[in-house]
């Protein structure tokens, strides 16, 4: 196991929580419900920035 007393050691950014509307397009996605890649992307980008 790797230990750090230096920063935060996670195994995948899943880890953060998500917003019921990124959930909703991951889920629609994995489906096969076309969706589209760029939203879906930018809708990432700004989950991230706003829990972060």
């Amino acid at each position: 196991m790797k230990r750090s007393t230096e920063r935060f050691l996670t195994t995948h950014t899943g880890s953060l929580p998500r917003p019921d509307d990124l959930v909703r397009m991951m889920f629609a996605k994995e489906d096969g419900v076309p969706v589209d890649r760029a939203a879906l992307d930018a809708r990432i980008r700004t989950a991230v920035a706003e829990i972060v």
